[in-house]
C-alpha cells in the first residue's frame, strides 16, 4: 500500500532528499503536496516530475507565477499560498505522512495540525518541537500521531532505542555529536571578523544558510538538546554534546548496564528500500530464503539443528516443522515474547496445533517434566540467575498448556531446543525442503506480499534498516 505525502518544505536539502528516495520507490510513495516559499522555480520542476495534487507557497505572486509555469507544462497541480494554506496540506485526509522540512518558525503551524490530525510525521524542523514543546508531544499522544525524527542526531538515537532499550535496563546517557564546524580550529581573536558566507561552508555538509549558521555557531546543537529531551523523555542532565568532526558517528546512546550503541553513517541519507550490505531476497521469498539470506547465522544453526534432532528421534513431521520455526522470530525480528511474535508469524501457513505449540513452548521450558526427560536448563540459572522466577504471564500460560490436547506437542519443542546449540555441526536448510513443503503453505505472492495478516512482519525481516 502506498504511503501519500506531503512535505513541508521541498525545495530545501531535506525535501530534495525525500523526492530522490520517493523517485527510487514509485511504488511504495505517492506525493500529495509540495511546499516551498520562494523557490518557484525549483518547485515548479518537482511538480512536474512527481505531479503531486497541492502545492503551497508563500505569497500570491509566487503562486501566480508557478501556477502558469504548471499549466505551459500541462500540470494540472493546484496551487495555494499561505500559512493556512501549509496547515490545510498538514493535515488533509488525502495525505497519511507528513515530512516536517520548513526551516524556523514558519514550520510550527502545519507541523502542529499534522500531529492533531493524527498523521504519520517525519520531523526534520527541529524548531518547531523546541519552542511547542510539551504542546506538540502531547497532540502526538493526544491524537494517535506516529513522529519519527529524521534529523540524523535524532534518527541516530531512535535506532539505537526501541528494542535496546529493555534489553539494557534503560538510558544513562544520550550523546550528541558535532562536527565543530568550519570555526573548530580557529583562533578566537580572529571570529569577530567572519563573514556568513565563512559561516555557510560547512566542513561535511552541503546544508541552507541558516542551518550553517547556526552549526558555526553551535547554536544548532543546543536546540538539538531541546529536541532530545522532548522526543526521548530524559532529562537534560543526561543529554552530552561531544565533538566529533568526521561526522562518521551521528549519535551514541549509554545504557545503565554500561553498553553503549552507536548509529554510523558516511552520510544523512536513510535507508529504504534494499539495504546493500545484506544479501537481495527474491521477488517472492519463500521460507528458505529467510534461513539463508536472513536469519542470524547463529539462530538459523540452532534451528536446523532442533528440527533434525527430532527428525531423527522418529517425531512426527509437525514436530520436526514446529521445532524448525520455533524461534523463527529470533531470526531476524525481536527477542521478547518471541514465542507469541513466531506463532503469529507462522499462523497463515501452518496448522493450528504447530503455530499453538510454537506459542507455548516459551513458557514451557521454565518448567522441567522428568516424563520427557526435560529439565530446567543449566544454562537458564546462569542467564538469569539462581533465585529467578518466570513472570505470572508465563506461569499462567504455562498452567493452560497443561490440560491442552496440544500439551506434547509443545513439550516435545522444548525438549529438542535444550540441545541444539552445537556450535560445530552445519545443516544445509534444503534437507527440509520436501517437509516444508508438506506442512508450511508457501503463499503464491511470497512471504511478505500475500496481503496476509502477518504479512508486514516478513517485510520487517526483508528491509530491516527501512526508516519508515
Amino acid at each position: 500500500m502506498q504511503k501519500r505525502l506531503t512535505l513541508l518544505g521541498s525545495t530545501g536539502s531535506i525535501g530534495e532528499s525525500t523526492l530522490d528516495v520517493v523517485a527510487r520507490h514509485p511504488d511504495r510513495f505517492k506525493v500529495y503536496a509540495l511546499t516551498a516559499h520562494r523557490n518557484g522555480g525549483k518547485l515548479v520542476d518537482q511538480c512536474v516530475r512527481f505531479q503531486p495534487e497541492v502545492a503551497v507557497v508563500g505569497d500570491a505572486d509566487t503562486a501566480a507565477q508557478v501556477t502558469a509555469a504548471l499549466r505551459a507544462e500541462g500540470c494540472k497541480t493546484e496551487v495555494s499560498y499561505g500559512p493556512q494554506a501549509l496547515v490545510d496540506a498538514a493535515s488533509n485526509a488525502s495525505c497519511d505522512t507528513v515530512v516536517a522540512a520548513i526551516v524556523g518558525a514558519a514550520g510550527l503551524a502545519p507541523t502542529l495540525a499534522a500531529a492533531r490530525a493524527g498523521k504519520r510525521i517525519l520531523l526534520a524542523n527541529k524548531e518547531a518541537l523546541v519552542m511547542s514543546g510539551k504542546i506538540f508531544i502531547d497532540a502526538v499522544h493526544d491524537n494517535n500521531a506516529v513522529l519519527l525524527p529524521v534529523d540524523s542526531e535524532h534518527n541516530a538515537v531512535f535506532q539505537c532505542l526501541p528494542r535496546e532499550v529493555a534489553l539494557h535496563g534503560g538510558v544513562s546517557k544520550i550523546i550528541l555529536t558535532a562536527s565543530g564546524g568550519p570555526f573548530r580550529t580557529r583562533e578566537p581573536s580572529t571570529l569577530r571578523r567572519v563573514t556568513p558566507d565563512e559561516a555557510c561552508k560547512h566542513p561535511n555538509w552541503a546544508m541552507g544558510r541558516k542551518i550553517s549558521v547556526d552549526s558555526a555557531t553551535m547554536m544548532n546543537k543546543g536546540l538539538e538538546i531541546i529536541e532530545a529531551h522532548f522526543l526521548f523523555e530524559v532529562p537534560y542532565s543526561s543529554i552530552r554534546v561531544v565533538i566529533h568532526p568526521r561526522s562518521i558517528v551521528h549519535s551514541f546512546v549509554d545504557f545503565v548496564d554500561g553498553a553503549l550503541m552507536a548509529q554510523l553513517g558516511p552520510d544523512c541519507v536513510f535507508m529504504m528500500g534494499d539495504n546493500p550490505v545484506l544479501p537481495t531476497m527474491p521477488e517472492k521469498p519463500q521460507l528458505l530464503d529467510f534461513f539463508n539470506l536472513r536469519f542470524t547465522a547463529f539462530t538459523r544453526d540452532h534451528l536446523l539443528q532442533s528440527a533434525r534432532l527430532a527428525l531423527k528421534s522418529g517425531m512426527e513431521e509437525k514436530i520436526v516443522v514446529a521445532c524448525l520455526l520455533h524461534d523463527i522470530a529470533n531470526g531476524a525480528l525481536i527477542r521478547t515474547d518471541h514465542g507469541y511474535w513466531g506463532a503469529q508469524l507462522i499462523e497463515p501457513y501452518v496448522s493450528e496445533e504447530i503455530s499453538w505449540a510454537v506459542r507455548y513452548h516459551q513458557a514451557l521450558r521454565f518448567f522441567p517434566d522428568e516424563s520427557v526427560g526435560y529439565g530446567y536448563p543449566e544454562a537458564y540459572r546462569e542467564f538469569f540467575g539462581p533465585e529467578y522466577q518466570p513472570s505470572a504471564y508465563v506461569r499462567q500460560a504455562y498452567e493452560e498448556a497443561r490440560n491442552h490436547r496440544w500439551y506434547m506437542s509443545a513439550r516435545l519443542i522444548t525438549l529438542n531446543d535444550a540441545y541444539a546449540f552445537d556450535p560445530n555441526v552445519a545443516i544445509d536448510p534444503e534437507e527440509f525442503t520436501d517437509v516444508i513443503g508438506r506442512h508450511f503453505k508457501q503463499p503464491a505472492a511470497g512471504l511478505g506480499f500475500d496481503n496476509s495478516p502477518v504479512a508486514h512482519m516478513w517485510r520487517t525481516m526483508i528491509w530491516p534498516n527501512n526508516l519508515l
